[in-house]
């Protein structure tokens, strides 16, 4: 087979293969926000580009040698550029002016630089470092989006990392030991480049791929997990959590505290004013409670108008005191309806579960211990050893 056919094969297996890409981006789940949502067009152009990065390879075989040499050089350039813009959309943000422009530099830039060198048959191993530096910029700062997102902690993302590093190490350490070990002839370079195209390509929409239908796995669960009406977690957060951080107190010799919650004559406010504001009077009650909240702590709504507060690392005398502080936030925020203050309470029951005890035994005390606070005229905070 002669060079010109091998080209040949090689754009045409590359180009199948990008069809195949873009085909594959429409096949994967729509993300609902905008800027992620335009992650597959980019991740389409980034295909299509690396492909024309190699079909310009083709040119001086029909003696356009300054075209295909800028055509290299442009569409290489502009594909870690795309790269970097799929990146920044993956994670829902908008790419800023000065960066659009700076991008646009570049690019004129590489335009002009491998049209010189081209022109006056500059040393190809100046033009191979050129343009090789010029790559390095958007997988740098792609690489640097990443780790700035925290994408290191996402499946798809670490792959989309992996193959950000492989292209950085490519440039910093492969394409030297390439240039002192090898001897340098045009097929050799056009059947690196294409070996290097194809793994990029494959790894980058393997990447692509997981991270998007990483997230959706990760939405899905939020809703699951979510209550839809006060926004808070709900019984099937609570049966997933409950035992893994029962299973972490005991292994770090750790206090777990329980708050049950229930809200004071709530029957009476949706006989008196509607469940529309009875569901008003649940939302307000769990914004409330749910700007007191540490980090670590969950707030689950149980049913009704009963919650829970699963309070990690927090003693009985911490969880009597941030439930007391809740009920005194809760009393001073009446409910609002037309002209209307309703009063809005609630009974607080507390309880430190021990790493040695049963978490049921200590939820059962702790939903004792809020009736007892309701037989006492509510609006009370009751605490009770489990």
């Amino acid at each position: 087979m002669s060079s010109f056919h091998l080209h040949i094969f090689q754009v045409s297996l590359l180009g199948i293969m990008t069809m195949v890409g873009m085909l594959f981006t429409f096949m994967l789940p729509m993300p609902s926000q905008k800027h992620k949502a335009r992650s597959a067009f980019f991740a389409r152009l980034f295909l299509l580009t690396m492909w024309a990065g190699q079909a310009s390879l083709t040119l001086p075989y029909f003696d356009h040698h300054i075209a295909g040499t800028v055509g290299h050089a442009f569409f290489i350039t502009l594909s870690g550029y795309l790269l970097f813009i799929t990146v920044v959309k993956r994670y829902g943000h908008a790419l800023l002016r000065k960066t659009r422009l700076k991008i646009v530099i570049h690019l004129l830039i590489i335009v002009l630089l491998s049209s010189f060198t081209s022109a006056y048959d500059i040393n190809s191993l100046v033009c191979d470092v050129m343009l090789l530096a010029s790559v390095a910029i958007p997988l740098l700062l792609a690489f640097r989006y990443i780790k700035l997102q925290g994408g290191e902690r996402n499946p798809g993302d670490r792959v989309l990392m992996a193959v950000v590093l492989a292209a950085l190490s490519v440039i910093v350490a492969g394409a030297p030991l390439y240039w002192m070990l090898f001897e340098q002839n045009g097929l050799q370079q056009s059947l690196v480049s294409f070996g290097l195209h194809m793994v990029m390509m494959l790894t980058f929409m393997l990447g692509f791929a997981v991270s998007i239908l990483h997230s959706l796995v990760n939405r899905l669960k939020y809703k699951i997990y979510q209550d839809p009406l006060t926004g808070c977690k709900n019984r099937h957060f609570f049966y997933e959590i409950v035992p893994k951080l029962l299973a972490h107190a005991k292994r770090n010799d750790e206090r777990l505290s329980v708050v049950i919650c229930d809200i004071d004559h709530f029957k009476s406010i949706n006989d008196k004013y509607g469940h529309m504001n009875g569901d008003r009077a649940l939302q307000q009650f769990a914004k409330t409670v749910s700007a007191e909240l540490r980090d670590e702590d969950s707030l689950i709504r149980m049913g009704g108008e009963e919650f829970l507060i699963l309070s990690p690392k927090s003693d009985v005398k911490q969880a009597e005191a941030f439930a007391e502080r809740l009920r005194s936030k809760i009393e001073a925020k009446p409910l609002t309806v037309a002209d209307t203050n309703i009063s809005l309470t609630a009974s607080f029951g507390v309880v430190e579960v021990h790493s040695n005890s049963d978490i049921y035994h200590g939820l059962k005390a702790a939903d004792s211990a809020m009736y007892k606070a309701k037989s006492a005229g509510r609006n009370q905070v009751i605490t009770v050893n489990a």
